[in-house]
Formats: structure tokens, C-alpha cells, sequence
């Protein structure tokens, strides 16, 4: 009489992470034996505690390496493997494993403050410790760009520009991805050669609810400024008629992207 029995399957290889970004994980891990043909079921869990108990999440492969989506940025997450041999048996859990997921892109708000026929600047937040990577573009998918290069501070400016045409930027901190750009780019079009420009620029610091302009002066002229949360200035914060080539602006809301334009009032 002949019989038959399955041994049990060995314990997986302590698994290694093979991706990481904000929102997924990827591991593999060593069969430590166990065959591929047939194949070795495999059960994977994941925890954001390391008891595993609460909320954990299951799923089964015959592969060496499981993905993992839909995590939260900058979490903790905790993560074991068994195996099952072909009756159903299941092995012990591996050694666990932990990593958190990236924090995810910085939003640095970036915003155009000076305009010129041939030239723009931008100001965005500052990071402290940071470098940037900041890059224009007349293409919105940045097929053909100008970089900047990597910062050290938190605004830059571009020159020999085209006169009446459309400009992207996007800026990031240095060590993120790609993802860490700007999403949606900001965009601005560059001043017409055909009338007469001031060019306004951005008087440092800004402070929390107060800004100053200025701008080039032309004798014997007054100024029409405004100051406006909307790039199309459909609502105006403030504006008025100026004999100075200068203003000021106090009891602004702190935190907020403000846009700023000048033209001779006549």
C-alpha cells in the first residue's frame, strides 16, 4: 500500500521593500525552498500596527512580491508573509518588516510677481533647509523647457524672453520626484512690447498681511494700481490713482496668493 502526504511549506524569506512612494509599497521575498512549480500560495498581510491587529489587510499571490495601493502618506505600515502548501496548510509568518510611506509633494504655491515683455520672476513658500528645482516653459508638458537649476532660495527670475507669450513654471524641493512639481503648473503671458511698461516688481520681505510694489517712473505721469486675489482681477482688493512710482498694501489675508498690476492712468 502506498501513501501519500504533503509536507508543510517553509516559512518565507524575510521580505525586503522593492518600492516605496506615498501612496504604495512593493516587497518581495525569498521562496527559502519552497517550489514554484507547482506554485507556492502565498498570503500577505499588512497592518498599520505592528501587533497586526485592527485594521489589516490581506491578499494572497503565487509571485515573490505583492504592491500594496491606496496607503496614506507619511504612515507606518507593517507588513509579514506566510506561505500555504498544496493542502492548505499554512506556514508561520515571516519576520516583519516596517517602512513608512514618502510625505508626498510639498505644495510651494508658486506665483509670477513681476512681468516684464522680456523677463519674469517668481516667489514661492519657503521650506527651511530646502533646495528647489524650478523650470519654464512655453510648452505646458515641459517638452522644451529653461531650468533654473537647483536653489537655494525660494525665487527665481528668467530673462531674453519672447514678448506676448504664454510661460509655465513648476518648482519642487530638490530631493522629491518628479511628482513633487507643481500640478497644475502656473502660468503667465509676457507684457506686449506695444505699450508702456512699468515694469512693476515686489519690494522685500512680504510679511504676513502687508506688501510694496514699485515700479519704473516716468515723469510728469500718474499710476492706476491694483491689487487683487484673482490673477484675472475680477474682484480688486485695492486700487486708486498715484503720482508716486510706489505703494504699499496693509490688512492683507495672511497666507494668500495676492496679484499685483500697474498702468499709466491715461
Amino acid at each position: 500500500m502506498v501513501i501519500a502526504t504533503i509536507t508543510f511549506a517553509a516559512m518565507p524569506g524575510t521580505p525586503a521593500f522593492a518600492g516605496v512612494s506615498s501612496g504604495s509599497l512593493t516587497i518581495s521575498w525569498a521562496s527559502n525552498g519552497n517550489p514554484l512549480t507547482p506554485p507556492t500560495s502565498y498570503q500577505v498581510q499588512v497592518s498599520s500596527w505592528n501587533g497586526f491587529l485592527g485594521n489589516v489587510t490581506s491578499s494572497e499571490t503565487f509571485a515573490l512580491t505583492s504592491s500594496t495601493a491606496g496607503l496614506q502618506a507619511g504612515a507606518s505600515y507593517y507588513f509579514r508573509v506566510a506561505a500555504y502548501n498544496l493542502a492548505g496548510g499554512q506556514s508561520g509568518y515571516s519576520a516583519v518588516v516596517s517602512t513608512r510611506t514618502d510625505a508626498g509633494p510639498t505644495n510651494l504655491n508658486p506665483l509670477f510677481f513681476a512681468v516684464t515683455p522680456s523677463s519674469v520672476a517668481v516667489l514661492w513658500n519657503n521650506t527651511v533647509g530646502a533646495s528647489y528645482n524650478a523650470v519654464l516653459s512655453t510648452d505646458s508638458n515641459f517638452t522644451v523647457s529653461v531650468t533654473s537649476g537647483e536653489l537655494s532660495w525660494y525665487t527665481t527670475s528668467y530673462a531674453n524672453l519672447f514678448a506676448a507669450t504664454a510661460y509655465y513654471f513648476r518648482v519642487k524641493i530638490s530631493t522629491e520626484g518628479d511628482s513633487g512639481y507643481t500640478t497644475p503648473a502656473i502660468s503667465t503671458v509676457t507684457l506686449s512690447t506695444s505699450a508702456t511698461q512699468l515694469n512693476p516688481s515686489l519690494t522685500l520681505p512680504v510679511l504676513t498681511s502687508s506688501m510694496s510694489f514699485q515700479w519704473t517712473a516716468i515723469s510728469g505721469v500718474n499710476y492706476t494700481a491694483a491689487l487683487s486675489t484673482m490673477v484675472g482681477f475680477g474682484t480688486v482688493t485695492s486700487s486708486g490713482v498715484l503720482s508716486d512710482n510706489s505703494t504699499g498694501y496693509a490688512f492683507l489675508t495672511p497666507n494668500t496668493s495676492y496679484f499685483f498690476r500697474v498702468k499709466i492712468s491715461t
